[in-house]
């Protein structure tokens, strides 16, 4: 743990803005991968149609009964983690 709070120099501030202005489009599509990010955006939008067409209690009605029958805990994750589906497609 630190005693106290450690802030970066001047130096290394400036070195980190020089660094930033420095990069530009070939780094982010090549070195970064961004080419990537148009093609999971397009199945991510696709998805989320899909479940924009059902109200959150349709989401969560389809989550129980394909759930297969486990302990209340498990049942529980399962209800929590299509909720955040279905509010993560309405947000």
């Amino acid at each position: 743990m630190l005693a106290e709070m450690v802030l970066p120099s001047p130096a290394q501030v400036q070195k980190t803005a020089q660094r930033l202005d420095q990069k530009g489009w070939k780094e982010y599509l090549i070195e970064g991968s961004g080419w990537k990010k148009i093609f999971l955006r397009i199945s991510k939008s696709l998805d989320e149609r899909k479940l924009n067409r059902h109200a959150a209690k349709g989401i969560l009605d389809d989550v129980w009964s394909t759930q297969p029958k486990r302990n209340s805990v498990m049942i529980g994750v399962g209800l929590a983690t299509g909720l955040a589906v279905a509010l993560g497609a309405y947000c």
